[in-house]
């Protein structure tokens, strides 16, 4: 009842000024306290005149700047009307409210000016957070949040200058940012409540991103406690992302779905069970200094190094903690940096797959037809090497003790450097040159087919019979 008889009175107040809001500017810097009084309620009045949505974001911005009346006001009326909204909850709804005051904000911010807002704690509740979309499309100057910053889109479409969060975020920031550069102290915390998110720097095309702390999606459940989200209905950090870079300090979800451009860093690890590095990536660098499951399915391009891919130092070999790595990859490369656990190059189709040390597997280069698997160290478990490979490349400059190799292998070449078992099974198929086939070499020599060896043998003991 309250909130609806302040919207009567500010749509009245509205009628009663319009023509001061047409007629007369005033200029605030100096004016009366009465004047500076007049000004906060044309700008109210302004804004519940104005037809703004939270979404799209992009048009409800446009709208704002429409309406915002013609007027002198300065920075520090901007300041108030921020600091009101956060005591007496003045502007409603909370989305719109912070696209309008962004909007009011970038018409007077100068390179120089630093605002500081203090975050007023509030319940964990949406209803009760009452600075949302605040700092959107910023083209210069310095906006800090101290404290948890609760706020939608914290530095949507930026354009330029800085916003520092002395705290946690919550919302989805960074996204469609062009320019500019975004701190935060702790750590993100993207959460939704039903259906899906983008994500951290959903779109971002230039500026930089830094996350001190961790880089964490989350559901909200009914009784509003918090769990990992299905795979599928966050887009992680950096979808769809096309330049820039993203630096974060500690742990994250899905990195780089569909990037097209730009630098990622992870310092620490990809945790989460379903979460995955470079999913259809086209283009930019990730890098993952930490631990992760799955790096780059179906990349198409762009350049991917991981410190480890599969399972943690310690952990039992039980199935579940095997990784993946450039299952139905296309091009480019992707490095790893340290002993790993994981498929590698599962239906591969083209780009390079490098492991620089020691890799514990099922399968190398199942079904693949193009491309290059480089292993630097050695090749552990009972995996099958080249089963059913079609073309390309693969190179293991260890041994592969108890391995199979190049079972059903139709094209392509295989080169293993150090030892190799003298019953490793080859049945790969004997085709003719102009349709492929394929071959196994060890230490440079090449190894015959286990067929045709077989075959070979069998008509030599046809021949003492004769």
């Amino acid at each position: 009842m309250k909130r609806e008889y302040l919207a009567d009175k500010i749509r009245s107040t509205a009628r009663r000024l319009a023509h001061v809001i047409k007629e007369r500017k005033i200029d605030s810097a100096a004016c009366s306290v009465e004047d500076k009084k007049r000004i906060k309620k044309m700008l109210l009045a302004s804004f519940y005149k104005t037809d703004i949505n939270s979404y799209p974001l992009d048009k409800s911005y446009e709208n704002a700047l429409a309406h915002i009346p013609d007027i002198y006001y300065s920075l520090d009326d901007v300041v108030d009307l921020i600091k009101d909204q956060q005591e007496n909850d003045i502007f409603h709804p909370i989305g719109p409210a912070g696209i309008y005051l962004s909007a009011l904000l970038n018409r007077v911010i100068k390179e120089s000016d630093v605002i500081q807002i203090d975050i007023k704690p509030t319940e964990d509740d949406f209803s009760k957070r009452l600075l949302m979309n605040l700092g959107m499309f910023l083209p210069r100057g310095k906006l800090v949040f101290n404290g948890d910053a609760i706020t939608g889109a914290v530095g949507y479409g930026m354009n330029g200058g800085e916003i520092i969060v002395n705290g946690n975020c919550r919302g989805e920031p960074a996204q469609s940012m062009k320019r500019g550069k975004i701190t935060i102290e702790g750590d993100i915390i993207e959460e939704y409540h039903n259906g899906y998110t983008y994500g951290v720097a959903y779109g971002m095309e230039g500026g930089t991103l830094i996350v001190k702390g961790n880089a964490k999606i989350f559901k909200r459940t009914g009784n509003w406690t918090m769990e990992p989200p299905e795979p599928g209905v966050s887009g992680g950090i950096g979808f769809n992302m096309k330049g820039g870079e993203i630096i974060i300090f500690g742990n994250a979800e899905d990195v780089g779905y569909e990037m097209q451009g730009g630098d990622i860093t992870i310092k620490g690890s990809i945790e989460y069970e379903h979460s995955s590095v470079g999913v259809e990536m086209s283009g930019g660098t990730i890098i993952v200094e930490g631990r992760v499951k799955s790096v780059g399915w179906k990349m198409k391009g762009g350049h991917i190094i991981a410190n480890r891919v599969g399972k943690k130092e310690g952990q039992s070999n039980v199935y579940g903690i095997y990784g993946n790595i450039g299952q139905e990859m296309r091009g480019d490369d992707i490095i790893v940096l340290e002993n790993s656990v994981g498929d590698v190059g599962l239906e591969m189709r083209g780009g390079e797959i490098k492991i620089r040390k020691n890799l514990e597997t099922r399968n190398i280069g199942w079904r693949m037809s193009d491309g290059t698997i480089e292993i630097e160290g050695n090749v552990l478990g009972e995996a099958a090497i080249g089963l059913s490979m079609k073309g390309g490349s693969i190179r293991i400059e260890g041994s592969a003790d108890h391995s199979k190799i190049g079972d059903l292998m139709e094209g392509g070449r295989i080169d293993i450097n150090g030892f190799m078992p003298p019953d490793s099974s080859f049945s790969f198929r004997e085709k003719p040159a102009r349709k492929g086939g394929g071959a196994v070499y060890n230490k440079g020599i090449k190894i015959e087919s286990n067929i045709r060896s077989k075959i070979r043998k069998w008509v030599k003991k046809l021949e003492i019979f004769d």
